[in-house]
């Protein structure tokens, strides 16, 4: 099976690789062994060199970073959270009995997991860069793997409310269950995104928004995203993006 996963997998595509484990297979443990977690992507996994690997924040902040992966994890207190994720998709195959949905994968009701993640408060990142406390200004995520679904094709993105972004339970998270997570390192925000690029300054309302929902970290509340993010023309490859913009004037409230 793909990607060290069980071999009952539920696979719906195979590149981009998406699968949803068996609902025995879901109910072994509270916390979703790495081969049981749900896939979800969007375009191909990204293959970047943990030495050619970058995380970018700029925006609105006094003092831009450029972070190598041993700068991260050596720099910043590591924080742990036990999060449950689940795919905006998630019993999709329910509704299609009533109304087919084109072009969409039909997934089951097993497209939720729960991990504990290791990793740096994006807080602390934000404050050492200086972030400003813009009212109506959202953290933006900019990801390598590419949709050929959107128009033009587009690379994965989202963002949340700044006030999210410094709340404690907001990781860059590069450990989960206790194994490193791989070599495009998530956010974990209440979401998911990987890191990567350095976006425009230019605000474009009709990217690409992610066909993921999660449980908000530390609670059971569901905690939807809004998508407000930037168009990158930056190809350098490992470059990861966090930007603080302010939404204000394209009509997206910080509230």
């Amino acid at each position: 099976m793909p990607w060290g996963k069980r071999d009952d997998m539920v696979v719906h595509e195979v590149s981009p690789y998406n699968a949803e484990p068996s609902q025995s297979g879901l109910a072994t443990s509270d916390i979703t062994p790495i081969d049981t977690f749900y896939s979800r992507n969007h375009g191909a996994v990204p293959d970047i060199a943990i030495e050619d690997w970058r995380l970018e924040v700029d925006g609105l902040v006094e003092s831009p970073l450029s972070l190598t992966f041993d700068e991260l994890t050596s720099q910043f207190e590591r924080s742990t959270v036990v999060a449950t994720l689940q795919c905006a998709g998630n019993r999709r195959a329910g509704f299609n009995e009533i109304r087919h949905i084109e072009g969409e994968d039909p997934w089951g009701s097993c497209a939720t997991s729960t991990a504990e993640w290791q990793g740096a408060r994006l807080a602390d990142v934000l404050l050492a860069a200086g972030v400003r406390r813009d009212n109506g200004a959202h953290v933006a995520f900019l990801a390598p793997d590419v949709s050929e679904l959107a128009s033009p094709p587009q690379p994965y993105g989202s963002s949340i409310p700044l006030p999210k972004a410094l709340s404690c339970e907001v990781l860059l998270a590069w450990r989960m269950n206790g194994e490193p997570s791989g070599a495009a390192w998530r956010a974990r925000t209440g979401g998911r995104t990987w890191l990567h690029r350095r976006p425009q300054r230019q605000m474009d309302h009709h990217d690409h928004r992610a066909n993921c929902a999660v449980r908000q970290l530390l609670s059971v509340n569901g905690l939807p995203l809004t998508a407000c993010r930037r168009r990158s023309r930056d190809r350098r490859a490992g470059r990861g993006a966090v930007t603080v913009v302010d939404c204000t004037e394209l009509g997206h409230p910080g509230s």
